[in-house]
């Protein structure tokens, strides 16, 4: 055998071990996928807040700053993300909570008790114009969102398709206490 045929031999063998473990690999994510999702149903509250919720909340408030003619640049600096960012939330490209049933987009309302804390945040934000400010009206508002899980978060689980019936994962009965 020469040299170039050796070498074909031997690429050829390679290139078989590695499919090999490939659909090996494969064969076992597709294994351990399907375990986990028996084991473990639907998104976790948190993943709701981090990907629908805060959004949604990051929104509310740069309209509410838009509103109150502050510039897409300055919304940007306060709200800590890029004046394209900004802009999406402004146009509704981005941070609508929004389900889609049928090929249909409709909107979800975001209750009208927590539209006033966001108001009142927002007061709070123009006041001050920084960036902690912003971030500590935010997570006070995701405080008061998770003190009532039943009014809105276990709502907003549901409609992204997540309806888990008698769940009490979402912070109930919980008093968490500062140090």
């Amino acid at each position: 055998m020469t040299k170039n045929t050796q070498h074909l031999v031997n690429k050829k063998k390679s290139t078989d071990d590695s499919e090999k473990i490939k659909s090996s690999d494969r064969k076992h994510k597709k294994e351990s996928k399907s375990s986990n999702q028996s084991r473990v149903k639907g998104k976790h509250p948190l993943e709701i807040e981090f990907w629908f919720i805060l959004p949604a909340i990051r929104r509310e408030l740069a309209l509410r700053l838009y509103k109150n003619k502050l510039k897409q640049r300055n919304i940007a600096k306060i709200v800590g993300m890029t004046e394209a960012a900004v802009s999406q939330y402004i146009k509704g490209n981005r941070g609508r909570l929004t389900i889609k049933d049928n090929g249909n987009e409709h909107d979800i309302e975001i209750p009208e008790w927590l539209c006033k804390e966001i108001d009142e945040s927002s007061k709070i934000i123009m006041e001050d114009r920084s960036e902690p400010i912003f971030m500590k009206e935010t997570h006070r508002l995701m405080q008061i969102i998770r003190s009532k899980p039943k009014e809105f978060l276990c709502h907003v689980h549901e409609w992204v398709g997540e309806k888990v019936d008698d769940c009490e994962v979402c912070f109930t009965g919980i008093v968490l206490e500062t140090p």
